[in-house]
């Protein structure tokens, strides 16, 4: 299938061509959450970074550019994080924050994105996270980066 179906697929299936959906969509199975997504990454903590603080309470990523459903839909998604001994967490539904200070990446086109974690980190963890639609039944897009506390 191709990138285009794909997206197409998805869009069609979320419910986003106009006046949106009640209930919950299914994905066809293996479908990636947000399968047009140029490239997502950690922002905040920083990919690699070690000694977290376990009273942190956000996460940030930062994605390549506005032309994704994670730009058009926001508030649809979330972060999975899972960490080195198998526990998960999400965040609350993401919000497009400015961070001028933040690693740009992707220069003018860099994007960010903040959910608020509903768990305590754990110390001595190494956390990976993901990126989520909640509003529909997909695969977890993996954000490039991890992080440890």
């Amino acid at each position: 299938m191709t990138r285009a179906a794909l997206v197409a697929c998805l869009i069609l299936v979320a419910g986003c061509g106009g006046g949106g959906s009640s209930g919950s969509a299914t994905a066809p199975a293996g479908l990636l959450c947000d399968p047009n997504a140029q490239g997502i990454q950690l922002a905040r903590p920083l990919p690699g970074q070690m000694g977290v603080a376990i009273t942190t309470t956000t996460i940030e990523i930062v994605d390549d550019g506005n032309l994704d459903q994670l730009y058009s839909l926001t508030p649809q998604f979330n972060l999975k994080l899972v960490d080195t001994a198998g526990d998960q967490d999400t965040t609350t539904a993401l919000v497009e924050v400015q961070d001028p200070t933040g690693q740009q990446p992707y220069g003018t086109s860099s994007y960010f994105y903040q959910g608020t974690l509903t768990q305590s980190l754990i110390a001595g963890r190494t956390y990976s996270v993901s990126l989520n639609a909640t509003s529909l039944s997909c695969t977890p897009l993996p954000v490039t980066g991890t992080f440890s506390t």
